[in-house]
């Protein structure tokens, strides 16, 4: 999902300072999060309920991706100990 791409690079820019991608890459992303919000806009069978369950996996998803680049960063490991 593009807008979970975009909340993790700009997690990863806040709390581990890596760069954010090119403007190129953003501007893609931006496209296809647009694409995204047109198709919630125009969903005739729209219930908040349903679109609370992409939000919950939404944030879940994020701080996993963030915490799991974190780990992998901080923790002293081998090659082969990363298997």
């Amino acid at each position: 999902m593009p807008i979970i791409a975009c909340c993790v690079m700009i997690l990863f820019l806040r709390f581990l300072g890596q760069a954010l991608p090119s403007g190129r890459s953003w501007l893609s992303l931006m496209v296809i999060v647009m694409g995204a919000v047109l198709y919630v806009v125009t969903d005739d069978g729209f219930q908040v309920t349903a679109y609370m369950w992409v939000v919950c996996y939404f944030l879940s998803i994020t701080a996993e991706m963030v915490y799991v680049k974190f780990v992998v960063d901080s923790v002293e490991m081998t090659t082969w100990g990363r298997v």
